[in-house]
C-alpha cells in the first residue's frame, strides 16, 4: 500500500498533493466538449489542450472519451456516452498511464470535477481504491502560484493491476427498471441535472422529464457559485440511511461524480446507473416524467451531460 493511502480521502487539495506529489500518480482527466446549435453536443479527447495549455507537472492525460471507456452503443444516435470498460481493458489503460498494483492516483480535469469524479470512482469501483480528486482542479493549482508545464507529460507504461469489481457501484438498465415497477432492492432514485432538465423544460437526451420515482439534487449545486467542485460538503446526507441511492444524469458522468460526492459524507450505498438517460431513453417504452414546475433552480448550471 502506497504511504499516501488515500482510501478514506476521496479528495485533496493543492497543499497537500504539492507536498506528496511524488509519491502519486497525477492524472488530467480533463475532455473537450464541442456545443452545437441544435442543441447536441459532442466530446473530444482534452489531450490537445493538455499539452497546449499546460498541466500538473509529472501528470499524465487519462483519455475517458476513448482509452478508459467501453464501446458506446448509442454514439450513432447523436447522444454520447462513456460506459465503463471491463476489468481487462481498464487495467491495460490504466497500466500504460503509469498506474500500478497499490499506487495512489489524484486526478483532475479542467472544468467543474465531473471527468475527475468519474475516473476516481471507476477506480474504485474496480478495487483502486486510493484514488482522490484535485478539488478545485487545475485552476486551484494556477491559482496558488504553482507552476503549469506544458507539452506531452511522457512517463512509463508499468504493470498493469489486477483489478476486480466491486460489487453494487454500478447499476444497468434492468436494475433501474426493477426499482421503478417495485420489484427490485430498494431505492431511491437522484437525477443529478439541471432542474430546467428533470422538469422536462429542456430536453437534451430526446425526450423531456425524469425516470419515475426520481428525486432531483443538482451537481451544480457542489459548485457554491463557480465553475470547480468544492469540497462537496453541500452534497445531500438527508437522504434516506437505510436506502441505496442510485445517482443518474445523461451519460453517468456526472452521476458517478456526485455518488462520490454523496459517499464522502456518509452515504454509505451508493451505486451509479452508468446508462443513466442515454440509454433509458433509447427504448420509448420506458417511461419518464414530466413537472409542472422547476422546483429549485440553480444560478450555476455548468453540468458535462
Amino acid at each position: 500500500m502506497s504511504a499516501c493511502d488515500l482510501t478514506h480521502t476521496p479528495y485533496v487539495d493543492v497543499s497537500w498533493l504539492a507536498e506528496n506529489i511524488a509519491d502519486v500518480v497525477v492524472l488530467d482527466a480533463s475532455v473537450q466538449r464541442d456545443r452545437h446549435d441544435d442543441g447536441s453536443s459532442s466530446y473530444r479527447s482534452g489531450a490537445g489542450d493538455f499539452g497546449s495549455l499546460g498541466h500538473i507537472p509529472g501528470a499524465r492525460h487519462a483519455d475517458l472519451v476513448f482509452a478508459l471507456s467501453g464501446p458506446d452503443e448509442h454514439a450513432g444516435a447523436g447522444r454520447p456516452r462513456f460506459p465503463r470498460p471491463d476489468a481487462s481493458d481498464f487495467a491495460a489503460a490504466l497500466g500504460r498511464l503509469g498506474v500500478g498494483q497499490g499506487a495512489s492516483v489524484v486526478v483532475y480535469d479542467r472544468t467543474n470535477g465531473v471527468w475527475a469524479g468519474r475516473l476516481v470512482w471507476m477506480l474504485r469501483s474496480y478495487g483502486l481504491t486510493s484514488a482522490a480528486v484535485l478539488v478545485g482542479g487545475v485552476q486551484a493549482w494556477v491559482d496558488s502560484g504553482r507552476e503549469i508545464v506544458l507539452g506531452d507529460g511522457g512517463g512509463e507504461s508499468v504493470v498493469a493491476p489486477t483489478l476486480a469489481a466491486r460489487p453494487g457501484r454500478f447499476v444497468d438498465t434492468a436494475d433501474v427498471v426493477q426499482i421503478v415497477d417495485g420489484t427490485g432492492q430498494e431505492s431511491i432514485l437522484v437525477n443529478v441535472l439541471r432542474p430546467e432538465v428533470f422538469s422536462g423544460v429542456e430536453a437534451p437526451y430526446g425526450v423531456p422529464g425524469h425516470i419515475p420515482g426520481s428525486v432531483n439534487r443538482p451537481y451544480s449545486a457542489l459548485l457554491a457559485g463557480t465553475d470547480t467542485i468544492a469540497e462537496p460538503s453541500a452534497a445531500d446526507d438527508r437522504l434516506p440511511g437505510d436506502v441505496r441511492v442510485v445517482t443518474y444524469c445523461g451519460s453517468g458522468i456526472t452521476a458517478a461524480a456526485y455518488a462520490l460526492a454523496l459517499e464522502s459524507v456518509g452515504v454509505a450505498d451508493v451505486a451509479v446507473y452508468d446508462g443513466s438517460l442515454t440509454e433509458w431513453v433509447d427504448d420509448a417504452t420506458r417511461p419518464m416524467v414530466i413537472t409542472d414546475t422547476i422546483e429549485s433552480p440553480i444560478e450555476n448550471g455548468q453540468v458535462n451531460d
